[in-house]
């Protein structure tokens, strides 16, 4: 399982929009199952990557990313920890203040 966050992770970055949202879609719906699999996402470094795609992108594109950070913070007071110390909040506030929608 865990084999295949770093692999996925990567592709945050790629240059394709569509391809990006569909992997923080990815992310998201793993992250919403189990704090097993949160824990795995994190200790992969996916949160980090998930603000940065956050960070990175704009619009609806960002939904997905931002989903996953609630997702995961909401399974245990250690999870919600990880999203603070990435500065996740920082990250949600900025793209909260800069959203028209």
């Amino acid at each position: 399982e865990a084999e295949v966050f770093p692999t996925i992770l990567t592709s945050l970055k790629d240059s394709d929009e569509y391809v990006q949202k569909n992997v923080a879609t990815l992310i998201r719906e793993i992250a919403k199952h189990t704090p097993e699999l949160s824990q795995l996402i994190v200790n992969a470094g996916g949160v980090a990557a998930v603000i940065d795609y956050i960070g990175e992108t704009q619009g609806i594109v960002r939904l997905p990313g931002i989903m996953m950070l609630g997702y995961v913070a909401a399974h245990s007071e250690n999870l919600a920890m990880a999203v603070i110390v990435s500065k996740g909040v920082v990250q949600l506030s900025i793209t909260l203040s800069e959203e028209t929608d």
